[in-house]
């Protein structure tokens, strides 16, 4: 059904043309129109001697897609990327789905409908597929060798400068790639608060995907598809978010930059702002590799994606250092105006808003070492940003997706820091601290039937360390028992100070 004009000259020869078959190739004049697929013949001849000069064979095709093709390399290094794209990419193929099917060897992201991003996992052989996501019978793949990064064997000096090139001259080429790695697994979640039968929009603000099953037809859940002989329904995806974006929420949605989709909050944290939420879709998504969020460090670069100001401003990025990798602060977690909880953070100095909660902090590893969870806004602060810190949030997760919401436990204890009592006259006259000692945590009142009474410890005594945490501040000793899960039967040493004498006691969760 395309038309096409035809020029009225060949070579300076003023021309007419004549199909071989009018019906299906139409020639009216100089408009050629073709009607049906086939091959045909159109032949070209001098208007002035009607004799033939050239013939030309056509060949008309219906337009629909028959085959796709993946072009790129073949080769690659564990940790490195790779794009492939689809050759000759045009609209007739609509929406086309990349699937990784060794996803340990390497995983798949899809950067638009013609192009995908690929990271080597580990050494092996893995195989790349594109497929039309409404005809799943045309598609292609793409075999690639991931091989291990060879060891280097050259000399101090080289090695820095070897690390000044890629500091400098690469920079810029290896965030680029990092940032669209790490994107593929933000999504955005929008929670909804009812008011007089009508629903509002509370938050916009982002989530990471952090797991993804399969749903077979049959409504059953399965982590892998290797044993499963039969095709799946779609996926079932899990989501780590903070608590504050949908708790006690009329509604909760998960969005990208095209769809959106229906979604279960599973459970929320009583303490730590994290929920775990799920949904399903026929689309695929990355699920985030997460870092040992313990081997941060100050100073260290890390990137911050989320949604900023919701979907007007989907998957922004921003860049900068970890200010201080152990930061805790107090708050208030049941609404009594009583900071009752010493929560532990990853400070950072990458630019957020209110969007970025529930977005990932993720190191130049590509790896999330963090969830982004709030900032100090304030006229004389810039860029003050907290994430919950990923061992943390893992521990929880795995919890709250089975729809456990851990109880913490408290000591029923009233206590001073020693530091304080050294540093007031007062405290010092009502408190017995033997000389020398700079460092414990004072208890001055043992509530009975209390975790530290049935552990056996009494008023006047001094904490020294609590499951081998060395007690400097009050918040180290609410820390180190925001780890303790009440009804775990877990065992942890207390060493006590009483009458100048060490005692090892043990309490019991």
């Amino acid at each position: 059904n395309k038309e096409l004009l035809l020029n009225k000259k060949y070579e300076g020869i003023d021309v007419w043309y004549e199909s071989s078959n009018q019906e299906a190739l139409e020639i009216n004049e100089y408009e050629l129109k073709a009607k049906m697929p086939g091959k045909y013949v159109i032949s070209v001849y001098s208007v002035d001697t009607n004799e033939l000069v050239i013939q030309y064979l056509i060949n008309v095709v219906d337009g629909k897609v028959s085959k796709i093709e993946i072009t790129g390399l073949n080769e690659m290094f564990v940790n490195d990327y790779l794009d492939l794209s689809i050759k000759d990419y045009n609209a007739n193929y609509g929406n086309i789905i990349w699937v990784s099917l060794d996803e340990e060897v390497a995983s798949v992201s899809k950067l638009n409908n013609s192009s995908s991003l690929v990271v080597g996992k580990k050494e092996g052989i893995v195989t790349i597929r594109a497929y039309l996501e409404n005809d799943k019978s045309i598609y292609d793949e793409l075999t690639i060798l991931v091989k291990p990064v060879s060891n280097y064997t050259g000399t101090s000096e080289d090695i820095i400068v070897s690390t000044e090139e890629i500091n400098i001259n690469n920079m810029t080429g290896a965030l680029k790639a990092l940032i669209e790695k790490s994107k593929t697994s933000i999504i955005g979640v929008r929670s909804y608060y009812r008011y007089y039968n009508k629903e509002y929009v509370a938050y916009e603000a982002s989530g990471i995907i952090y797991k993804r099953t399969y749903i077979l037809n049959d409504g059953t859940e399965v982590s892998s598809l290797e044993s499963i002989n039969e095709k799946f329904k779609e996926y079932k995806y899990y989501v780590v978010t903070n608590k504050h974006i949908v708790n006690n929420m009329s509604n909760v949605k998960i969005y990208d930059d095209e769809d959106e989709f229906s979604c279960n909050v599973i459970a929320s944290d009583k303490k730590v702002n994290l929920s775990v939420l799920t949904f399903t879709s026929k689309k695929y998504f990355s699920e985030a590799k997460f870092g040992d969020s313990d081997e941060c460090d100050n100073g260290e670069f890390i990137l911050c994606v989320g949604n900023n100001k919701g979907l007007e401003y989907f998957h922004s990025t921003s860049f900068g250092v970890i200010s201080y990798n152990n930061r805790y602060l107090s708050d208030d977690t049941d609404g009594d105006r009583v900071n009752d909880w010493d929560a532990l953070y990853i400070q950072h100095d990458a630019a957020t808003s209110d969007g970025s909660s529930g977005g990932a902090l993720v190191n130049m590893k590509g790896e999330v070492i963090g969830i982004n969870t709030l900032r100090i806004s304030d006229d004389r602060i810039d860029n003050m940003g907290f994430a919950i810190p990923s061992n943390l949030a893992l521990e929880l997760i795995q919890m709250l997706e089975k729809g456990i919401v851990p109880e913490r436990p408290l000591l029923n204890v009233s206590v001073y820091e020693v530091k304080d009592i050294l540093a007031s006259d007062t405290l010092m006259e009502e408190c017995n601290v033997p000389e020398g000692l700079n460092y414990g945590i004072y208890v001055s009142v043992v509530d009975k039937g209390g975790v530290a009474y049935k552990a056996g410890i009494k008023a006047h005594d001094i904490i020294l360390s609590f499951g081998g945490v060395k007690l400097n501040f009050s918040y180290e000793l609410r820390a180190a028992l925001n780890k303790c899960i009440i009804g775990s039967n877990e065992e942890v040493e207390i060493i006590i100070l009483r009458n100048g004498e060490e005692i090892t006691l043990k309490a019991v969760f």
